[in-house]
């Protein structure tokens, strides 16, 4: 079993939107004075409302202060954990190229946009209706909104399904790459 530490543990006893932020910014900044920043725990952990404000600090990159809440070049860093056996195929609902079955969990993070009228036909009935990524064995830096998709869906500790728990975050103090 996996015990995550409870994030922001006084948020909803702060009397306001501000001091809510200057908060969940401090505790953003202790949690790395003492290791990497695991985005997973801080999903996983947080009180209701704290992961938001946290996840809107961390892509801005600075507290309400001024002063930086991630390092400058932050990045999350993701893998399919070791054992891990991906769906077969895509969010389109298409099979995987045979290379890829088993190694390569293609992830729905987001949906492109069309007209009503422009899926009706046949042409674009087949056109992908959604923006997807791939999460592969070796480990790649991924921006955070994609991050956070990824880990929500089928990360160790944050998905609720067990059977989804496919991708595991890579701590790294000194990861960089992707964009916030």
């Amino acid at each position: 079993m996996m015990t995550v530490a409870v994030f922001a543990p006084d948020f909803n006893r702060k009397p306001n939107a501000a001091m809510r932020r200057a908060y969940v910014a401090d505790e953003l900044r202790r949690l790395q004075a003492s290791g990497p920043l695991s985005l997973a725990a801080l999903l996983a952990g947080a009180v209701d409302g704290a992961a938001s404000v946290a996840l809107d600090l961390i892509d801005k990159g600075r507290g309400p202060d001024g002063a930086d809440v991630v390092p400058p070049g932050f990045a999350v860093s993701l893998r399919l954990r070791e054992g891990a056996v991906p769906p077969v195929r895509d969010p389109q609902g298409r099979q995987l190229p045979a290379d890829k079955q088993g190694k390569v969990l293609v992830v729905k993070v987001g949906q492109r946009s069309q007209l009503a009228t422009e899926r009706a036909t046949d042409a674009n009935a087949r056109r992908d209706i959604y923006e997807t990524t791939e999460v592969t064995a070796t480990a790649r830096a991924y921006r955070l909104r994609e991050a956070v998709t990824i880990l929500r869906q089928w990360g160790v500790g944050v998905a609720d399904d067990l059977d989804r728990h496919l991708v595991e975050e890579v701590l790294d103090s000194g990861a960089k790459g992707g964009k916030r």
